[in-house]
């Protein structure tokens, strides 16, 4: 499944700020998990109560959702955390994460490059 067909599957409405569907350049293919920021404990446990264990069917493939929460909370931590693992070299903007303001969605690049000149003024 693609980045684009979960937001497609999971507008904005859910209220949160951060969506990654990391991609494998080795493999060639998104890997089995998404990232999702919520801006809310109550919007995560909104959207747990909706998909977990729900399934999900992608090219005659199905698969059983388990929701969890992520040892990184934050958009800001999760931004930070690809930028040390290089994100800023992935080229194809179709791999980076969607970040959202309401359900207005953002340029990664452009938030990228804010939070960096932030890290130089600290």
């Amino acid at each position: 499944m693609s980045q684009e067909s979960l937001l497609e599957l999971w507008p904005p409405t859910w209220d949160y700020d951060f969506v990654y569907l990391p991609y494998s350049m080795k493999q060639r293919r998104s890997v089995s998990y998404a990232c999702i920021n919520f801006v809310s404990n109550q919007a995560a446990q909104l959207f747990y109560s909706n998909w977990e264990g729900r399934q999900l069917t992608v090219k005659c493939i199905t698969k059983t959702l388990s929701v969890r929460p992520a040892g990184m909370q934050g958009v800001l931590l999760n931004i930070r955390h690809l930028q040390s693992r290089g994100i800023e070299d992935v080229h194809n903007n179709y791999h980076l994460p969607a970040l959202f303001y309401g359900t207005s969605r953002l340029s990664f690049r452009e938030v990228l490059g804010q939070v960096k000149r932030q890290s130089v003024l600290q």
